[in-house]
């Protein structure tokens, strides 16, 4: 049996580099999985950042709107925003094909 247990230990293997996809291993049907590098990452939670700032500014200027749910939407906002920030990749963590 020294062939199963090495397609045991593949099939590991394969599980955790599906994982770290954000998929399973056997592949779902019709399924596709990307990874991100560090560049993409960066830049996406540079998004989240600009937007949650323009969505801030618009509850400013929005006369309308209580000002206990405005400053819910804003505390909202701010999590998220935080939380976008957190995914700014540090330069000295980048890769060189990332710059």
């Amino acid at each position: 049996m020294k062939g199963r247990s090495e397609w045991d230990r593949q099939t590991t293997n394969l599980k955790h580099l599906a994982e770290s996809y954000g998929t399973t291993f056997p592949f779902p049907d019709g399924a596709t999985a990307r990874r991100m590098n560090d560049k993409e990452t960066a830049a996406t939670a540079t998004a989240i950042a600009t937007a949650a700032d323009r969505f801030k500014d618009d509850l400013d200027k929005d006369k309308t709107l209580p000002k206990p749910e405005k400053d819910a939407a804003k505390k909202d906002v701010e999590h998220a925003d935080q939380a976008g920030r957190c995914g700014e990749v540090p330069h000295e963590r980048r890769q060189a094909g990332d710059r």
